[in-house]
C-alpha cells in the first residue's frame, strides 16, 4: 500500500485596490476638523453577498486625506464581466463623540467597466499587470455640485491555489487524511513610548491662573472600545509648555495593529480640582502608521527610538503640538504544538 498526493490547480480571480486619496471632501459644518477614512465594499448584486474591508484614519489631511492603503477582493470572473458586480467606497469622518461616524459621500464603480479599462493578463500570475489609476467624483448627499474626488489605482490578478483533485472518475479511492505538525510563531508585540512635551498649547484656565497639566494616553480599537490606559504625572505651573519624559509601555493584538484598528489617543488635560479636569486638546495616530514609519525590531538592532510630533487638536481648532518617541519590540513565541490534516489518496499497487 503506497499514498500520494493529488493536487488539482485552480485559478481564482483577485481584484487588487490602492486607495490612494480624497480631495475638497466637505460636509456641511465645516467648522468642525474631519478625520476622513474609507469603507471599501464589493457587493454581487444578484447573490447579495459582500466582501468589505477599511483604510485608517487620516488625522492630518483634513478636507485631502491621503491613505495610500491597499486591499485585496476575491472576484467572481463571470459575474464580473456580466456587470453584477459593484465597488463601492465610502467616506466617512472619524466622529468621537457621536455614536455614529459622519457620511461624507460615496464612489460607487461597476466591475465590468473596471474590467474593460485593465483587463485581467493572459497569464496566471498577473505580475505585470501594471495598477490602473482612475478618478472619480464623490456623490454626497447635498444637492449642489462639489469638486470632490476620490483617487484609486487598481489591477485584476489571476491567483493559483490548490485543492485536492477527486479520484479518476468511477474509482471509489479512500481520502485518507495525514497530520502534519504546524510550527508557526506568533508575534507578541509591545509598543514603548516616551511621552515627551507639549508647546505652545491653548490655555483654557483663567487669565491670572497657571496650568497643572498632564496627559491621559489610551489605545482603543475603534472610536469608544479601550484596550489599554495610562497617564503621565502633573506639571505644575506648567504655563504652556509641560514636559514629562514620561515612559509608558502597551502590549498590541499585532492583527489589530496592522490591519489599521486601533488608534493611540493622547488627552492634555488641565488640574482643577474644585471645577473638574478640563480638556485641553487631544492627538490622535493610528497604530498602523506607527508601524508603517518605523516597524519593530525582534533583536533589539537598529531600534532607537523614534521622535513624532504632531498637531494638538480642540474645539479651537489646532493650536500647539505634542511630542513623543516611540519604538515596537517583537517577540517571537512558538504556540502549542497542533496538527493539520492535509487530504492524501490511497492507491494499491
Amino acid at each position: 500500500m503506497t499514498s500520494r498526493r493529488l493536487q488539482n490547480t485552480i485559478e481564482n480571480q483577485s481584484l487588487e485596490l490602492k486607495i490612494i486619496s480624497a480631495s475638497d471632501v466637505t460636509y456641511i459644518d465645516a467648522k468642525d476638523k474631519m478625520d476622513v477614512y474609507a469603507v471599501v465594499s464589493i457587493k454581487d448584486d444578484y447573490t447579495q453577498k459582500k466582501q468589505a474591508a477599511k483604510t485608517p484614519v487620516d488625522y492630518d489631511g483634513g478636507c485631502n486625506p491621503t491613505w495610500n492603503h491597499t486591499v485585496k477582493f476575491s472576484v467572481d470572473e463571470k459575474a464580473a464581466v456580466e456587470g453584477l458586480l459593484t465597488v463601492k467606497v465610502k467616506l466617512y469622518s472619524y466622529w468621537l463623540e457621536g455614536d455614529d461616524d459622519l457620511y461624507l459621500g460615496e464612489v460607487s464603480v461597476s466591475l465590468q467597466e473596471l474590467l474593460a479599462s485593465n483587463p485581467l493578463p493572459p497569464f496566471a500570475n498577473g505580475n505585470v499587470n501594471k495598477m490602473k489609476l482612475v478618478s472619480y467624483p464623490i456623490k454626497t448627499i447635498e444637492e449642489s455640485k462639489t469638486n470632490a474626488k476620490l483617487s484609486f489605482s487598481y489591477r485584476f490578478n489571476s491567483v493559483k491555489d490548490t485543492y485536492p483533485s477527486p479520484g479518476p472518475t468511477g474509482s471509489c479511492q479512500p481520502v485518507i487524511y495525514s497530520p502534519q505538525l504546524q510550527t508557526n510563531t506568533v508575534t507578541k508585540l509591545t509598543l514603548e513610548l516616551v511621552i515627551k512635551c507639549a508647546k505652545d498649547i491653548e490655555k483654557v484656565t483663567n487669565i491670572l491662573d497657571e496650568m497643572d497639566v498632564y496627559a491621559l494616553v489610551t489605545i482603543r480599537d475603534g472610536k469608544k472600545t479601550v484596550k489599554h490606559r495610562s497617564s503621565t504625572p502633573v506639571v505644575f505651573c506648567a504655563y504652556q509648555n509641560p514636559k514629562w519624559d514620561q515612559t509608558v509601555e502597551f502590549s498590541l493584538d499585532e492583527a489589530l495593529a496592522r490591519d489599521g484598528s486601533l488608534t493611540l489617543f493622547v488627552e492634555l488635560m488641565s488640574l482643577r480640582p474644585f471645577l473638574g479636569d478640563k480638556q485641553i486638546g487631544q492627538v490622535n495616530v493610528s497604530i498602523q502608521e506607527l508601524l508603517r514609519l518605523k516597524p519593530p525590531s525582534t533583536n533589539g538592532d537598529n531600534n532607537d527610538m523614534m521622535l513624532v510630533t504632531k498637531s494638538v487638536s480642540g474645539s479651537y481648532g489646532k493650536k500647539g503640538t505634542l511630542s513623543f518617541t516611540y519604538r515596537f519590540l517583537a517577540e517571537q513565541v512558538k504556540p502549542s504544538p497542533s496538527t493539520n490534516l492535509l487530504p492524501v489518496v490511497s492507491t494499491t499497487t
